[in-house]
């Protein structure tokens, strides 16, 4: 089973078939620069899911911000139609007599 490994899990062999530690050396190094990738990529996906969820927030709160002024218009609208028609018909029966 031991030829069957690939050249990557045979950690104490250079690239040439040496058995000198500089691929020990350069093994440790390209981990070392993935450990910093994927530490950059957590960071900049954190950062992501973090101006996701403000964007988020800051819609919503325009939805809702939406809704008041929707109800509050509507409310005056009523208002002015219930008055406006009232007064017409007041205003007709007046007239009349």
């Amino acid at each position: 089973m031991e030829g069957h490994l690939l050249p990557a899990e045979n950690n104490d062999v250079g690239v040439e078939g040496q058995k000198d530690g500089s691929c020990l050396r350069s093994t440790s190094d390209v981990l070392h620069n993935i450990r910093d990738l994927l530490e950059t990529r957590l960071r900049s996906d954190a950062q992501l899911r973090l101006q996701t969820h403000k964007n988020q927030q800051s819609v919503i709160e325009w939805l809702i911000a939406a809704a008041v002024i929707d109800r509050i218009c509507f409310i005056v609208f009523s208002f002015i139609f219930v008055v406006g028609t009232a007064l017409l018909f007041v205003l007709a029966m007046s007239r009349e007599h």
